[in-house]
């Protein structure tokens, strides 16, 4: 499941990985998880480059993990994603939630 992030030459994608609960209430969280990853996306001007990052959230919503997997090779790049997932919102996860379902990777895209 792929989904764009941002707006005007910035965007960004996630995939959740295998073994994922399939059901509408997962579905949800993950359409939300990605809203709020949308509202604190570095903004920056005339860089080109793409960075992939591995966040996990714990039962409450919360980030557990944050780690970059596919660095970008642009000074500040990474770190400004990794800070930008750590000051997120994100919602409660489903109550039936495993933790693979607390699990997204996501590529910042900016072009």
């Amino acid at each position: 499941f792929d989904a764009p992030i941002g707006a005007g030459g910035k965007s960004a994608g996630f995939e959740r990985p295998p073994g994922i609960t399939r059901s509408g209430a997962n579905d949800e969280f993950a359409r939300n998880v990605i809203r709020a990853l949308k509202k604190t996306m570095p903004q920056l001007s005339d860089t080109l480059g793409r960075v992939k990052v591995r966040i996990i959230l714990n039962q409450n919503g919360n980030v557990e993990d944050v780690r970059v997997m596919i660095p970008s090779n642009i000074a500040g790049l990474d770190q400004s994603v990794v800070f930008s997932v750590k000051q997120a919102s994100f919602p409660f996860p489903p109550p039936n939630s495993i933790d693979v379902d607390r699990i997204f990777q996501v590529t910042y895209i900016y072009h």
